[in-house]
């Protein structure tokens, strides 16, 4: 594990930094949501992994996720 962001934001400033090879990313978060920042995220580094790892099963979240470059959406239950 390299870092742990409390946003997308601070999750994207990870991604720069460290250069993951793998981000799992949650969908609510403050400041900027998951979906944004898996775009953002992948647009830059499309060679990071985001795993999207969530409580919920909105089908609309999930569409959203995939659309941005989402390699994997899991629903923990």
């Amino acid at each position: 594990m390299v870092g742990l962001a409390k946003n997308a934001k601070e999750a994207y400033e990870i991604c720069r930094l460290q250069k993951p090879d793998v981000v799992l990313m949650d969908i609510r978060m403050p400041i900027e949501d998951g979906i944004t920042g898996t775009k953002n995220i992948k647009d830059k580094f499309p060679d990071i992994k985001v795993i999207i790892l969530t409580t919920f099963k909105d089908d609309e979240f999930i569409k959203g996720a995939i659309s941005y470059g989402a390699d994997g959406y899991i629903v923990k239950i």
